[in-house]
């Protein structure tokens, strides 16, 4: 009997340890846990902020790119002038004139004379100068802005038109002012009525075209002549402008 309760003594003592054994097992278990857990716990937390924001960014910025192609799809719908790949490039300094206007003009300015001529024999000086007026407006110049010219109105893909008028002088003197008979720009092209050229060189070039309003005084674009049939320069808020005509 004595050995059978030692023994279930012994029993008895190991399950009661056993339990204590696994409950510091646990007590541990949970101690390192409150250890890491505030670190992974951040950890995570840094990653789904980080998460969150890239996904904010990237629904703002897909939310931005889909706003402008709108504005950019309503701007072309109701732009004027179509422009695909924007205004021609500027022509080399010197090849228009050489091409265009020296031939042309050698041909025209033997035409002007015969009529002016005609006049003058007709009509004496003045039957001269009204026949050269006429004969400048019959056989335009490659330098008369007379016509039809297609400018950016606003931006490189979208143009508008204006149609300057440019009449002579009795003398038969190509005009340096003259009004817009036609203009359906949108920007701040659309207020331009009349124009005034200044300066007066041989080929033409590095004269100032300036687009005023009505009143005459408020200048609503400065352009520079680089060519013939081109002009480069920019509205008055500063919004970059090209005009041609012709292909430039």
């Amino acid at each position: 009997m004595g050995t059978m309760s030692f023994r279930g003594g012994s029993a008895m003592a190991f399950f009661v340890v056993l339990p204590l054994m696994t409950a510091c097992s646990a007590t541990q278990s949970d101690d390192v846990t409150q250890i890491v857990s505030p670190e992974v716990a951040a950890a995570d937390t840094i990653t789904e902020n980080n998460d969150a924001a890239a996904t904010a960014q990237g629904d703002a910025a897909e939310t931005q790119a889909l706003q402008v192609a709108a504005t950019d799809a309503t701007a072309l719908a109701s732009c004027p002038v179509i422009v695909a790949g924007g205004p021609p490039p500027k022509p080399e300094k010197g090849a228009d004139f050489a091409q265009n206007a020296v031939g042309k003009n050698v041909g025209r300015n033997i035409g002007r004379n015969l009529i002016a001529n005609i006049g003058a024999r007709a009509g004496g000086g003045l039957g001269g100068a009204i026949s050269g007026g006429l004969a400048r407006q019959a056989i335009r110049s490659e330098q008369d802005l007379d016509g039809n010219w297609t400018l950016t109105n606003g931006a490189p893909d979208c143009g508008c038109t204006i149609e300057i008028s440019a009449g002579v002088s009795l003398q038969g003197a190509e005009a340096t002012q003259g009004g817009i008979k036609k203009n359906d720009c949108t920007t701040l092209l659309a207020g331009a009525a009349r124009w005034t050229l200044g300066g007066r060189t041989f080929t033409g070039y590095n004269t100032t075209l300036t687009l005023v309003a009505k009143d005459r005084r408020t200048a609503l674009a400065t352009l520079n002549r680089d060519g013939i049939n081109y002009f480069s320069g920019q509205l008055s808020d500063g919004t970059p402008v090209t005009m041609w005509r012709r292909g430039g």
